[in-house]
């Protein structure tokens, strides 16, 4: 039943973005936790991409998801993304 709930909220969307750290104190997101259990159980493709750092200079980060058996398009997105950001080249500091 989640998954036929699933696949139809998702019928008008080809990708969606959740994010997993606050850029304020670098924890993790509450919402990380519901997203991953989602999509666990669900089976929809995830990746996730570098969007900043925080003020401790710890890395950011969101996820796209796509519709089940839409890996291409979730990864297109996210190589999108990253070809126009330089944040998945910048590390914290040792």
């Amino acid at each position: 039943m989640l998954m036929e709930a699933m696949a139809q909220t998702m019928s008008d969307i080809d990708v969606y973005l959740a994010p997993i750290t606050s850029s304020r104190d670098g924890r993790t997101n509450s919402l990380i936790g519901l997203n991953t259990a989602l999509t666990n159980l669900t089976g929809h493709p995830s990746v996730v991409v570098r969007n900043g750092m925080n003020a401790d200079g710890r890395p950011t980060s969101f996820t796209f998801t796509g519709k089940i058996y839409g890996e291409a398009e979730m990864l297109a997105l996210a190589h999108a993304y990253q070809m126009a950001t330089d944040w998945h080249w910048k590390h914290p500091q040792l």
